[in-house]
């Protein structure tokens, strides 16, 4: 038992290791993710694609990739004017508006219903 003790407690061995465990070690490297609508690289501590805002939330979802691949399309002009027309329908007439009025607005600008 007596040595048993001096081993544990008093091994040069035992006080490298524990000396190591009291370093402080460098923080994990963030994954980097390609973004799925855009193929943008980027690390997986950012919320968003930095290049089309795609919320990372969404990478499993593929009706939400699709969804933002068909807005990543189109011209930044026609783009602008369907967030505008989405905005303002949401601030008017909010949830029941959106609702009822989404259908239309994804037909007229050509986005999958």
């Amino acid at each position: 038992l007596a040595g048993f003790f001096h081993s544990l407690f008093f091994d040069e061995h035992l006080a490298q290791i524990y000396k190591d465990a009291l370093k402080k070690r460098e923080p994990p490297k963030p994954k980097q993710l390609i973004c799925p609508v855009c193929a943008h690289v980027y690390t997986s501590d950012s919320r968003q694609c930095p290049k089309c805002e795609f919320l990372t939330s969404g990478i499993n979802n593929d009706a939400a990739v699709q969804k933002a691949r068909d807005l990543y399309a189109m011209p930044d002009d026609k783009r602008a004017a369907y967030n505008r027309k989405v905005n303002s329908l949401w601030t008017k007439g909010g949830f029941a508006a959106a609702f009822r009025l989404m259908p239309e607005i994804k037909q007229e600008f050509g986005l999958a219903l």
